[in-house]
């Protein structure tokens, strides 16, 4: 009994050990930003069609090895903030640097799967959001599609009025931006289409104050669909709102389903304006086996990449992109 009494002690000290060790290896994988640094990367929203991380670097802070998912989406930039340096170890390859971006910008990225280290050598600290979609890429690049991997500016807008303009529009995802009036309402229908660009006078300025010498252009915004399916929306706040039931702080979010009427942002009782970026997602979430196949493909690519960077062949540039 007592040699019995002493293998199950043993075994339990294994199974105990065991999953320590799956434990801290988890929690030391450089593959999960949100788990390993969690000063930097916190999750603040997710459903089954996006996923919202917050990112704050310090001024002149290193941000260690990590790696980013594979989904689509783009970042939001939330302050006056860069350049940033990305060493990249898996996905591109070499050291790139992130130009200035200022506040309200967002970029789009066609995918971000990737392993790198960061440095801010600024005195400014930086702060954005990831805004992952987890929905059907529906063919989003089919054609020819230049609007990814763009960055879009804050446009001039009629100030004290109310403005919509659609500035990114693709299979997977369209971009408004959303202006309330101070003393005014405005109201958000899934499915129902923003004002076209002719609103705001013509397209965004060129380039951005701070980028790389001789940036193209940002697209102009794209005219708005008369006939849009219910879908569902993700709402941004570019600037503290205070509307009436509803407060939102810089970077803040709001989910408004396909199923419901309708979400009143109601201004009347602020002096000062609120900028928005509303998103709309006209494709399906995608399937759980999607994602664990996708989430498969990319890892056993990934492992390819680090075999050929320690036997120093070349690897593979680019991200794969799994899902599309």
């Amino acid at each position: 009994m007592k040699a019995m009494t002493r293998v199950w002690w043993v075994l339990a000290c294994v199974a105990v050990m065991a999953g320590a060790a799956v434990v801290a290896q988890v929690d030391q994988d450089p593959t999960n930003a949100v788990k390993i640094l969690p000063k930097n990367y916190k999750l603040t929203f997710e459903n089954d069609y996006v996923q919202v991380v917050r990112v704050h670097f310090d001024p002149h802070e290193f941000i260690p090895e990590h790696q980013h998912g594979m989904f689509r989406g783009i970042y939001v930039y939330l302050n006056d903030s860069g350049p940033l340096i990305y060493n990249h170890i898996v996905g591109f390859q070499g050291s790139r640097r992130r130009p200035f971006y200022p506040a309200g910008t967002f970029h789009a990225a066609t995918r971000s799967a990737e392993t790198h280290t960061i440095e801010n050598p600024t005195d400014r600290p930086v702060e954005f959001l990831r805004v992952m979609y987890k929905t059907d890429p529906a063919g989003a690049r089919v054609g020819g599609d230049f609007t990814w991997q763009r960055t879009y500016a804050r446009l001039g807008q009629v100030l004290g009025e109310n403005n919509e303009t659609v500035q990114f529009d693709s299979a997977q995802a369209r971009i408004t931006r959303v202006i309330v009036g101070p003393g005014k309402t405005l109201t958000i229908t899934p499915g129902v289409s923003a004002a076209s660009t002719a609103d705001r006078g013509g397209p965004p300025p060129a380039g951005l104050p701070g980028g790389p010498a001789g940036a193209p252009p940002a697209p102009a915004p794209a005219a708005a669909k008369p006939d849009v399916k219910p879908a569902p929306v993700l709402l941004i706040a570019l600037s503290p709102a205070d509307f009436k039931g509803m407060k939102l702080g810089l970077g803040d979010t709001r989910w408004v389903p396909a199923n419901q009427p309708n979400q009143m942002l109601d201004n009347a009782g602020s002096k000062t304006e609120a900028e928005l970026l509303r998103i709309d997602f006209p494709s399906r979430p995608l399937t759980k086996d999607e994602i664990d196949a996708g989430t498969k493909s990319y890892y056993e690519s990934m492992d390819r990449t680090r075999e050929a960077i320690k036997n120093k062949t070349r690897p593979a540039r680019g991200n794969p992109d799994p899902l599309n």
